[in-house]
């Protein structure tokens, strides 16, 4: 009895200073993944065998103790297949999946919080592009860079075929006529070519207010809104006024862009967080070519 009672406190005392496993191994170090047009930044990430077959499968990424993002080698080829993003909250809103194997995103399924598809999209790609480092072959994330600091510099965001640039110069917490606070982007745009705006896309996420997530999108003559939490919201609105915007080659342009908050978050969780998970822009060129200008902004 004594010999097997000595023996467990030798295994006890052992696991205390034996090394982890290498195929479940926690790394804290900070850096930035990028998915597609997505960064996502990290201070700690685990490697893990999820079947214990012995070959490193998973690998989830943390910021501040959040899950962020988990990458995933499902046929165990040593190449990124499925990626998945999540929000501050940890709610999934993202999956991305490699559909020809070269270890690129090629899909995109964006969820609501009740984790339904709102938004599909494929990445095309014109040109062969040099393989991607696999985080799975090597002994560090493929991308790893400086954190970015938390004053963010100003953004530039370049069209498909960039014919134009668009920069956000500065941003606002404002109140508007109504006195409802909006956080307003001033912008900077420049065109290579005579541009003519004739139709948007915007998708609002509000963090601490999921109810009050919509999609706008609008023509020449009516703006379309789509509230994916509760679609008896939905309404249309005819424009009297066209919003039909020019924009001449080498001329400078700045307007202003309106995030309206959800003031019953504002209210009781004093929060003004809004996403503009994407915006996307659609642009006439004098040859009839289309010009699409995406870009994305997180409020503080």
């Amino acid at each position: 009895m004594k010999k097997i009672l000595l023996l467990i406190i030798v295994i006890v005392i052992l696991s205390f200073f034996l090394p982890l496993s290498p195929l479940y191994s926690q790394v804290k170090e900070p850096g930035l993944i990028t998915l597609s047009k997505y960064q996502i930044g990290y201070d700690e990430f685990f490697k893990d065998d999820t079947n214990e077959d012995g070959i490193v499968d998973k690998i989830s990424y943390f910021m501040k103790g959040n899950i962020v993002l988990t990458i995933w080698d499902n046929n165990q080829d040593g190449i990124p297949d499925s990626w998945f993003r999540y929000d501050e909250e940890e709610y999934l809103i993202l999956q991305a999946d490699d559909l020809n194997t070269d270890g690129k995103p090629d899909e995109f399924l964006h969820f609501d919080r009740e984790e339904k598809v709102i938004k599909k999209e494929r990445e095309e790609r014109t040109e062969e592009e040099p393989p991607t480092e696999s985080p799975f072959l090597s002994e560090k994330p493929a991308e790893e860079f400086t954190l970015p600091k938390e004053e963010s510099p100003a953004d530039t965001f370049i069209s498909d075929q960039g014919q134009l640039a668009l920069t956000i110069d500065d941003l606002e917490l404002k109140s508007k006529d109504s006195g409802e606070l909006a956080w307003v982007l001033t912008l900077t745009m420049k065109a290579e070519t005579d541009l003519r705006l004739y139709a948007t896309e915007y998708w609002f996420v509000y963090p601490d207010c999921p109810e009050e997530d919509v999609y706008v999108r609008s023509d020449l003559e009516n703006i379309f809104y789509e509230y994916p939490h509760d679609p008896t919201r939905d309404h249309d609105v005819v424009l009297t006024d066209s919003p039909e915007k020019w924009y001449d080659v080498g001329e400078e342009v700045s307007r202003r862009f309106t995030l309206p908050l959800c003031m019953a978050a504002y209210s009781r969780y004093k929060t003004t967080r809004v996403d503009l998970v994407q915006a996307v822009e659609y642009y006439l060129t004098p040859n009839d070519t289309v010009e699409t200008l995406e870009w994305e902004f997180s409020s503080p």
